[in-house]
């Protein structure tokens, strides 16, 4: 039977991995918005119709994936909020 603390130092180490995934996601929503940037710059050069904002998904798509992931710099991570939440079992 696993115990309370056995639970807690698995949703510590879950939240290890959650952290691992965040660090390697920032980068690629960086490249995102830089390529898309650059999308929409060569489409103003070019008058290409496709660029536009009126289609979901063509403008700001790092933005709202950032929405999904990413808190302030400033913020716990995963990890230290599972830790601190979890600490008096482990």
């Amino acid at each position: 039977m696993t115990t309370v603390s056995q639970h807690a130092q698995n949703i510590v180490a879950l939240a290890g991995q959650a952290d691992a995934l965040i660090a390697q996601l920032r980068p690629i929503l960086d490249s995102i918005a830089a390529e898309e940037n650059a999308l929409h710059r060569e489409g103003v050069k070019d008058g290409t119709p496709f660029v536009s904002g009126a289609v979901s998904g063509r403008r700001r798509l790092a933005h709202y994936a950032r929405g999904l992931v990413y808190e302030p710099e400033h913020s716990q991570t995963v990890t230290e909020l599972a830790t601190s939440a979890w600490k008096e079992f482990i």
